[in-house]
């Protein structure tokens, strides 16, 4: 995988960036064994109008290296405000998918859309921190899908050294209800639960 990156600051509320990849497709063992490669863009722009509000807005495109020229989306976007020492509140959204082309297959969903309201909570004492943030909200998995209720709950504990080194622990729960709406199609629920350990090392 390659990667490059450039982010400035043109003045001290806003900040933007633009970063490129390419990287090997690492979804399904099918399409892993075709080797195909990801060419990808994404954009990002943080603005903060006042020590209370921020407001983050990013997305990018992503091209794969098959004959059929098939190419992903993603959008992303937050207002969170400052309502005690460390807790943000406020709502988010993100859209992701994929346009295709030709019968190649997989490729699901072709749209996954989240909206929710979500609230973060960031301490920090020495070198130790520790993330809390949740949310709860609607979303819709494939376009034509009934919209079902979605929340989910996430803790990162940070213990860090040296100038930027760091190791996380990092656990997340997601829960989706099932749905089903008149001329939609039919959601099924799911739950599922991810616990990690990131380690980042300086040079």
């Amino acid at each position: 995988m390659a990667a490059l990156g450039l982010r400035f600051r043109p003045s001290r509320d806003v900040a933007a960036g633009v970063g490129y990849s390419r990287s090997p497709f690492d979804d399904t063992a099918a399409l892993i064994d075709s080797g195909f490669v990801v060419d990808a863009l994404d954009w990002s722009v943080d603005i903060s109008p006042s020590p209370r509000w921020s407001i983050s807005a990013g997305g990018g495109g992503a091209w794969l290296s098959d004959r059929n020229h098939n190419r992903r989306y993603s959008a992303v976007a937050a207002v969170l405000a400052r309502v005690a020492p460390g807790v943000q509140v406020g709502p988010f959204a993100r859209v992701m998918g994929y346009r295709r082309s030709g019968p190649l297959g997989y490729f699901a969903p072709n749209r996954f859309a989240v909206l929710e309201g979500r609230v973060t909570g960031d301490w920090r004492r020495a070198r130790w921190g520790a993330r809390v943030d949740g949310g709860a909200g609607s979303q819709q998995v494939a376009m034509g899908a009934a919209y079902q209720l979605e929340w989910h709950v996430g803790l990162t504990l940070t213990r860090g050294w040296g100038a930027s080194n760091e190791i996380a622990l990092v656990g997340l729960l997601t829960n989706s209800a099932a749905a089903a709406a008149t001329g939609k199609i039919p959601t099924e629920g799911f739950r599922y639960r991810t616990l990690g350990l990131r380690l980042q090392q300086g040079l």
